[in-house]
């Protein structure tokens, strides 16, 4: 389902993590890294066969995210969630099932009777936990910020502009009387100069100590809005209880006649 699952979660901005087989427990801590490193609740949603592997593959996971949390992330906040194939999406579709009498259906029968249908399942999953406005809200908090750092630097820096501006009128000023002979008189040009190069040294000190200083009180970086949907569906969640965790897995043990 790659050609499907790619786009979309590239569509989403939602990390793709494909797999033959049972995902690798380097899989499992890079998850647990990446929620250390972004600070944010990790939702993941796990994609399978509805077969006695897939049954196990979400658990697995679960099992890697929850041994290890304690070494790469403890305060992390996860939820892994089995989206797809479950036991009602298989009667709900209508999904046939294999010959060889374990009930197992694949993953592409879904796509195959229901084109779109999976995408349909994963975006309406997803969609949920992104803010759509959060790009207006970014182009707005940059416009406030930007109009609030120059309107503050003009008003700091007014006094020394009207200072390098009558700077500027004097320096023109005694330059102009030369223009003629300012190829003969350029070294007394230079020597006359002087110390208005040097007030204009001290200036641009007084400028740059300005900009050491200068630390304006900026508007917040919108975040996006971190309500999300209640679910019923959590295989694993990090807030839980190891004995209420459990209690989770054996459910889904017995759900799917795999005890």
């Amino acid at each position: 389902m790659d050609d499907i699952l790619v786009p979309l979660t590239e569509e989403l901005g939602v990390r793709y993590v494909p797999s033959v087989g049972f995902q690798s427990i380097t899989n499992a801590i890079r998850l647990l890294q990446r929620a250390r490193q972004l600070g944010k609740p990790a939702r993941a949603f796990y994609i399978s066969d509805y077969d006695k592997a897939g049954h196990k593959m979400p658990v697995a996971v679960s099992r890697q995210v929850e041994f290890w949390m304690a070494r790469f992330a403890p305060d992390a906040d996860i939820q892994l969630i089995p989206l797809v194939l479950t036991e009602e999406q298989t009667e709900k579709y209508n999904l046939p099932k294999s010959l060889d009498g374990e009930d197992n259906v694949e993953l592409d029968a879904l796509e195959a009777l229901h084109p779109g249908e999976l995408e349909n399942i994963v975006r309406r999953a997803v969609e949920p936990y992104v803010d759509q406005n959060i790009d207006r809200k970014l182009h707005t908090a940059h416009a406030e910020a930007y109009w609030s750092v120059r309107d503050k630097w003009t008003a700091l820096t007014a006094p020394h502009k009207k200072e390098l501006t009558k700077l500027q009128k004097t320096v023109r000023a005694m330059t102009k009387k030369y223009q003629k002979e300012v190829a003969a008189i350029s070294k007394r040009l230079q020597r006359d100069l002087a110390p208005s190069r040097k007030q204009l040294a001290k200036l641009e000190r007084k400028v740059k100590h300005c900009w050491d200083e200068f630390d304006p009180e900026l508007p917040p970086r919108p975040e996006p809005d971190d309500a999300e949907p209640a679910r019923t569906d959590i295989l694993f969640d990090s807030s839980r209880p190891y004995d209420e965790q459990l209690k989770h897995y054996k459910l889904r043990s017995r759900r799917n006649g795999h005890g």
